[in-house]
């Protein structure tokens, strides 16, 4: 099955008239080091307790990425639906990250997103200029994932 990353380059190849988002994430993603994240994976990622603020504090406390990360995960929605789900992070010289979400259902070969970029930083995120409702959430989620991910990745956690 094609990933929900190559589905994005492939888009952004054409560049003419994709969304800034679309374009924003395929210029990075050929370079990110993808993960496949498992159930078990997710698990763990769900288990953490913590709020969005003490994710946001715990920033500072991942080694500063080389390169950019992507991470993909197959679930099932809310009503039965099969999506991947995916989700990264470029690096950004003070520390923060830049993040992006996008989201497919192979069923009915339907993308949400993508969205993105989104700036991280140890004292929260700014909500970017223009972004849907639906896209605030999605990104504030994605910043939830995307830094427990790099914190269990960093422990030896993840698969």
């Amino acid at each position: 099955m094609q990933t929900v990353a190559d589905i994005i380059i492939d888009m952004g190849a054409a560049r003419r008239g994709a969304p800034a988002s679309l374009r924003w994430l395929a210029d990075w993603l050929p370079d990110a080091d993808r993960r496949v994240l498992d159930e078990n994976d997710l698990a763990r990622i769900n288990a953490y307790a913590g709020d969005a603020n003490q994710l946001q504090e715990l920033l500072g406390t991942i080694a500063p990425l080389t390169r950019p990360v992507w991470f993909e995960a197959a679930v099932i929605a809310e009503h039965g639906t099969e999506m991947v789900l995916g989700c990264g992070a470029v690096p950004v010289p003070d520390g923060s990250l830049d993040i992006g979400f996008a989201c497919y259902a192979p069923a009915l070969q339907r993308m949400i997103g993508p969205f993105g970029p989104a700036r991280v930083t140890t004292t929260g995120m700014a909500r970017p200029a223009g972004v849907t409702d639906e896209a605030w959430r999605e990104l504030r989620a994605t910043a939830g994932i995307v830094i427990r991910a790099l914190l269990l990745d960093e422990a030896g956690n993840l698969s």
